[in-house]
């Protein structure tokens, strides 16, 4: 059984890192140019929640996203 145990919990860890990974290859060329100027900050904010998203459906997480209240564009 503990044979099993390190099999499975191997291949979880390199499944981890390859999702991981992917995005940050990928994503980090745009992320660096979108924290270049202050116009380009809300650009960040959405491709790591996209990041987000992406690591927690590929690593067997489904997220629902409730809105107990909306917000008005530009309010604090």
């Amino acid at each position: 059984m503990k044979a099993f145990k390190y099999i499975f919990w191997t291949l979880y860890r390199i499944w981890f890192y390859v999702v991981m990974g992917i995005p940050i290859i990928v994503l980090s060329p745009l992320l660096v140019l979108s924290l270049l100027s202050e116009r380009t900050y809300p650009l960040f904010f959405i491709m790591a929640r996209g990041w987000g998203r992406f690591t927690l459906f590929f690593m067997g997480f489904w997220t629902q996203l409730e809105k107990q209240q909306e917000f008005e564009p530009g309010q604090s």
